[in-house]
Protein backbone atom coordinates (compact mmCIF):
# COMPACT_ATOMS: atom_id res chain seq x y z
CA UNK A 1 0.00 0.00 0.00
CA UNK A 2 2.84 2.37 0.87
CA UNK A 3 4.43 1.85 -2.56
CA UNK A 4 1.10 2.48 -4.26
CA UNK A 5 0.56 5.72 -2.37
CA UNK A 6 4.10 6.88 -3.13
CA UNK A 7 3.66 6.06 -6.82
CA UNK A 8 0.37 7.98 -7.02
CA UNK A 9 1.99 10.93 -5.25
CA UNK A 10 4.83 10.99 -7.80
CA UNK A 11 2.35 10.83 -10.70
CA UNK A 12 0.31 13.72 -9.31
CA UNK A 13 3.45 15.75 -8.61
CA UNK A 14 4.76 15.23 -12.15
CA UNK A 15 1.34 16.09 -13.59
CA UNK A 16 1.38 19.42 -11.74
CA UNK A 17 4.96 20.07 -12.89
CA UNK A 18 3.85 19.70 -16.51
CA UNK A 19 2.05 23.05 -16.28
CA UNK A 20 5.19 24.68 -14.93
CA UNK A 21 7.32 23.33 -17.81
CA UNK A 22 4.85 23.58 -20.68
CA UNK A 23 7.31 25.84 -22.56
CA UNK A 24 10.27 23.51 -21.96
CA UNK A 25 9.76 20.62 -24.45
CA UNK A 26 12.59 18.45 -23.13
CA UNK A 27 11.49 18.68 -19.50
CA UNK A 28 7.87 18.19 -20.52
CA UNK A 29 8.69 14.95 -22.32
CA UNK A 30 10.72 13.70 -19.36
CA UNK A 31 7.74 14.29 -17.08
CA UNK A 32 5.36 12.56 -19.49
CA UNK A 33 7.72 9.58 -19.66
CA UNK A 34 7.88 9.34 -15.88
CA UNK A 35 4.09 9.47 -15.65
CA UNK A 36 3.73 6.75 -18.30
CA UNK A 37 6.23 4.60 -16.44
CA UNK A 38 4.36 5.22 -13.19
CA UNK A 39 1.22 3.60 -14.59
CA UNK A 40 2.69 0.08 -14.61
CA UNK A 41 -0.45 -1.31 -12.98
CA UNK A 42 -2.79 0.53 -15.37
CA UNK A 43 -2.03 -0.45 -18.98
CA UNK A 44 -4.83 1.71 -20.42
CA UNK A 45 -3.45 4.87 -18.82
CA UNK A 46 0.09 3.89 -19.67
CA UNK A 47 -0.83 3.47 -23.31
CA UNK A 48 -2.62 6.84 -23.30
CA UNK A 49 0.47 8.63 -22.03
CA UNK A 50 2.75 6.87 -24.51
CA UNK A 51 0.48 7.97 -27.34
CA UNK A 52 0.37 11.52 -25.99
CA UNK A 53 4.16 11.52 -26.06
CA UNK A 54 4.14 10.27 -29.66
CA UNK A 55 1.83 13.12 -30.68
CA UNK A 56 4.01 15.73 -28.96
CA UNK A 57 7.17 14.36 -30.61
CA UNK A 58 5.49 14.36 -34.03
CA UNK A 59 4.37 17.97 -33.59
CA UNK A 60 8.00 18.91 -32.95
CA UNK A 61 9.22 16.94 -35.94
CA UNK A 62 10.98 14.40 -33.70
CA UNK A 63 9.82 11.42 -35.74
CA UNK A 64 12.34 8.92 -34.37
CA UNK A 65 11.19 9.65 -30.82
CA UNK A 66 7.54 9.39 -31.92
CA UNK A 67 8.28 5.98 -33.44
CA UNK A 68 10.01 5.02 -30.18
CA UNK A 69 6.77 5.69 -28.26
CA UNK A 70 4.62 3.87 -30.81
CA UNK A 71 6.85 0.78 -30.72
CA UNK A 72 6.47 0.73 -26.95
CA UNK A 73 2.71 1.08 -27.31
CA UNK A 74 2.55 -1.78 -29.81
CA UNK A 75 4.71 -4.02 -27.61
CA UNK A 76 2.49 -3.29 -24.61
CA UNK A 77 -0.65 -4.19 -26.59
CA UNK A 78 1.03 -7.33 -27.97
CA UNK A 79 1.89 -8.43 -24.45
CA UNK A 80 -1.73 -8.25 -23.36
CA UNK A 81 -3.08 -9.90 -26.49
CA UNK A 82 -0.66 -12.74 -25.88
CA UNK A 83 -1.99 -13.11 -22.33
CA UNK A 84 -5.56 -13.34 -23.64
CA UNK A 85 -5.08 -15.89 -26.42
CA UNK A 86 -2.44 -17.75 -28.35
CA UNK A 87 -2.50 -16.72 -32.02
CA UNK A 88 0.39 -18.03 -34.07
CA UNK A 89 0.37 -15.06 -36.42
CA UNK A 90 0.43 -12.43 -33.66
CA UNK A 91 3.65 -11.36 -31.93
CA UNK A 92 4.53 -13.38 -28.82
CA UNK A 93 4.13 -10.38 -26.56
CA UNK A 94 7.21 -8.25 -26.04
CA UNK A 95 9.47 -11.19 -26.85
CA UNK A 96 8.94 -10.68 -30.58
CA UNK A 97 10.05 -7.06 -30.29
CA UNK A 98 13.01 -7.88 -28.06
CA UNK A 99 14.49 -10.48 -30.42
CA UNK A 100 14.36 -7.98 -33.27
CA UNK A 101 17.73 -6.31 -33.67
CA UNK A 102 16.09 -3.19 -35.07
CA UNK A 103 13.55 -2.77 -32.26
CA UNK A 104 15.27 -4.22 -29.21
CA UNK A 105 17.13 -1.00 -28.37
CA UNK A 106 13.86 0.91 -28.29
CA UNK A 107 12.46 -1.42 -25.65
CA UNK A 108 15.67 -1.43 -23.60
CA UNK A 109 15.54 2.35 -23.38
CA UNK A 110 12.01 2.11 -22.00
CA UNK A 111 13.11 0.96 -18.59
CA UNK A 112 10.84 -2.06 -18.54
CA UNK A 113 7.86 -0.65 -20.40
CA UNK A 114 6.61 -4.16 -21.14
CA UNK A 115 7.19 -5.79 -17.79
CA UNK A 116 4.01 -7.60 -16.83
CA UNK A 117 4.83 -8.87 -13.38
CA UNK A 118 2.78 -6.22 -11.59
CA UNK A 119 0.14 -5.74 -14.26
CA UNK A 120 -3.43 -6.82 -13.52
CA UNK A 121 -5.02 -9.70 -15.41
CA UNK A 122 -6.55 -8.46 -18.71
CA UNK A 123 -9.87 -10.26 -18.03
CA UNK A 124 -10.54 -8.01 -15.03
CA UNK A 125 -13.35 -5.56 -15.61
CA UNK A 126 -12.19 -2.26 -17.04
CA UNK A 127 -8.65 -3.49 -17.77
CA UNK A 128 -7.33 -3.18 -21.33
CA UNK A 129 -10.74 -1.93 -22.43
CA UNK A 130 -9.46 0.68 -24.89
CA UNK A 131 -9.80 0.26 -28.65
CA UNK A 132 -6.07 -0.26 -29.10
CA UNK A 133 -6.08 -3.44 -27.01
CA UNK A 134 -7.19 -5.46 -30.02
CA UNK A 135 -5.66 -6.96 -33.14
CA UNK A 136 -6.81 -3.98 -35.21
CA UNK A 137 -5.36 -1.62 -32.62
CA UNK A 138 -2.01 -3.42 -32.70
CA UNK A 139 -1.90 -3.19 -36.49
CA UNK A 140 -2.73 0.52 -36.34
CA UNK A 141 0.08 1.23 -33.87
CA UNK A 142 2.61 -0.71 -35.94
CA UNK A 143 1.60 1.13 -39.11
CA UNK A 144 1.96 4.46 -37.32
CA UNK A 145 5.39 3.41 -36.05
CA UNK A 146 6.48 2.44 -39.57
CA UNK A 147 5.32 5.81 -40.89
CA UNK A 148 7.27 7.66 -38.20
CA UNK A 149 10.38 5.56 -38.86
CA UNK A 150 10.04 6.41 -42.54
CA UNK A 151 9.89 10.15 -41.83
CA UNK A 152 12.96 9.72 -39.62
CA UNK A 153 14.75 7.85 -42.47
CA UNK A 154 15.27 4.86 -40.17
CA UNK A 155 14.73 2.29 -42.90
CA UNK A 156 16.18 -0.72 -41.08
CA UNK A 157 13.62 -0.28 -38.29
CA UNK A 158 10.76 -0.08 -40.83
CA UNK A 159 11.69 -3.54 -42.10
CA UNK A 160 11.50 -4.94 -38.57
CA UNK A 161 8.03 -3.47 -38.07
CA UNK A 162 6.74 -4.99 -41.30
CA UNK A 163 8.15 -8.39 -40.35
CA UNK A 164 5.59 -8.30 -37.51
CA UNK A 165 2.79 -6.85 -39.64
CA UNK A 166 2.95 -9.15 -42.68
CA UNK A 167 1.96 -12.41 -40.88
CA UNK A 168 -1.14 -10.67 -39.50
CA UNK A 169 -2.33 -9.58 -42.94
CA UNK A 170 -1.53 -13.01 -44.38
CA UNK A 171 -3.55 -14.79 -41.66
CA UNK A 172 -6.53 -12.50 -42.24
CA UNK A 173 -6.22 -12.84 -46.03
CA UNK A 174 -6.29 -9.07 -46.25
CA UNK A 175 -4.62 -8.97 -49.64
CA UNK A 176 -5.10 -5.26 -50.17
CA UNK A 177 -3.27 -4.31 -46.98
CA UNK A 178 -0.78 -7.10 -47.60
CA UNK A 179 0.08 -5.61 -51.00
CA UNK A 180 0.50 -2.16 -49.47
CA UNK A 181 2.68 -3.59 -46.69
CA UNK A 182 4.82 -5.54 -49.15
CA UNK A 183 5.39 -2.40 -51.20
CA UNK A 184 6.21 -0.43 -48.06
CA UNK A 185 8.54 -3.23 -46.94
CA UNK A 186 10.36 -3.25 -50.27
CA UNK A 187 10.90 0.52 -50.45
CA UNK A 188 13.06 0.92 -47.30
CA UNK A 189 15.01 -2.21 -48.24
CA UNK A 190 15.86 -0.60 -51.58
CA UNK A 191 16.86 2.62 -49.86
CA UNK A 192 19.08 0.74 -47.42
CA UNK A 193 20.79 -1.04 -50.30
CA UNK A 194 21.27 2.22 -52.20
CA UNK A 195 22.70 3.94 -49.14
CA UNK A 196 25.07 1.03 -48.43
CA UNK A 197 26.33 1.02 -52.04
CA UNK A 198 26.83 4.80 -51.90
CA UNK A 199 28.81 4.66 -48.65
CA UNK A 200 30.90 1.67 -49.68
CA UNK A 201 31.76 2.91 -53.16
CA UNK A 202 35.42 4.04 -53.46
CA UNK A 203 34.30 6.63 -56.00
Amino acid sequence: VQDLVFNLHMILTDTVKMKEHQHDPEMLMDLMYRIAKGYQTSPDLRLTWLQNMAVKHSERGSHAEAAHCLVHSAALVAEYLNMLEDCRYLPIGCVTFQVSAGLCNFLQRAGGVCSVGRHPVPEEEGICAGKYFSEAGLVGLLEQAASSFNMAAMYEAINEVYKILLPVHEANRDFKRLAVSMASFRMPSTRCTTRWVTFSSPW
